[in-house]
């Protein structure tokens, strides 16, 4: 994922006007979310997926796609951090979330729900994505210890596992 973020700066400064990503659906929410935080770009990145494979009557992959591409084109997703498209709707990364294993409306926003909707003449938004901020930190320098224990190896294993990772400088 980091490598996909890299790219889309990349894009961006390579005069890219929007950015497509097409995903899997079973982590779709949580890549979303990771280029939300980590792409603080203007142009629009857009990540969609299907729920139905090519091969099932009503597929709708290449809709989505279709849609998604037709939302990173828009002048008014500019700006408005990563997008989830799906189904006709527009959501935030940062809130929208997985319903349903296998239900084509499974992308929601359940606090307040789409911001936009892709019409035949276009995406159109009906609310402004209010979050949008860039991570703070270059995650560049991140790195993450996994430590597998059982109940009674105390915390001797966790300890050597932070003092391992610090941030560069601290």
């Amino acid at each position: 994922m980091l490598t996909l973020s890299k790219r889309i700066r990349q894009a961006e400064v390579a005069g890219i006007d929007g950015v497509v990503v097409t995903h899997g659906t079973d982590t779709l929410e949580e890549t979303a979310f990771f280029l939300d935080l980590t792409t603080p770009s203007t142009i629009p990145v857009v990540v969609t997926g299907a729920m139905r494979s090519s091969n099932e009557i009503g597929a709708d992959g290449n809709y989505n796609f279709l849609s998604a591409v037709r939302v990173a084109a828009s002048d008014q997703a500019r700006g408005m951090g990563c997008l989830v498209v799906m189904n006709d709707e527009i959501h935030t990364a940062r809130f929208v979330t997985k319903t349903h294993t296998t239900n084509v409306s499974t992308f929601r926003t359940p606090s307040f729900g789409p911001i936009g909707l892709v019409t035949k003449n276009g995406p159109r938004f009906f609310l402004k994505n209010c979050c949008k901020k860039g991570w703070p930190r270059s995650i560049t320098w991140w790195r993450t210890s996994i430590c597998s224990s059982v109940r009674r190896d105390g915390w001797h294993l966790v300890r050597r596992a932070a003092e391992r990772n610090r941030w560069p400088g601290d």
